[in-house]
């Protein structure tokens, strides 16, 4: 069998000289620790994004995005077509943000009903 230099991070060859049979087999290890790598980066991200995402949504008044579209995607009536695809956590976090948005209208009409009643007395 030919011998070819090795220069994986795997097994730390440092140029050594390998059947190609252990070439191979460093290079699919240092292939998929990259592959890894790379997974946990983007995983990484984009649970970053989620959460920079959901701070900026807690942080709009829903009632006033009410005909929002996009606002109104999330705060839309509790189906389970609503939840079709969805992660847990995006599950957990529409139905938060329905809650909310029904807690904020009725707060809502609780404060006009008292100005309504102060305004009377």
């Amino acid at each position: 069998m030919p011998r070819v230099p090795c220069f994986c991070d795997f097994a730390q060859c440092g140029g050594a000289l390998v059947n190609s049979q252990t070439f191979n087999h460093h290079k699919h290890h240092d292939s998929s620790k990259r592959f890894r790598d790379a997974l946990t980066m983007a995983t990484t991200a984009c649970k970053s994004q989620d959460d920079a995402i959901a701070i900026h949504l807690a942080s709009l008044s829903i009632s006033d995005h009410l005909n929002d579209p996009i606002v109104m995607q999330s705060v839309t009536a509790n189906t389970s077509s609503r939840h079709f695809g969805k992660s847990a956590e995006q599950k957990q976090v529409a139905e938060l943000l329905y809650q909310l948005c029904n807690i904020e209208t009725s707060l809502d009409n609780l404060i006009t009903f008292v100005d309504g009643k102060l305004g009377s007395i």
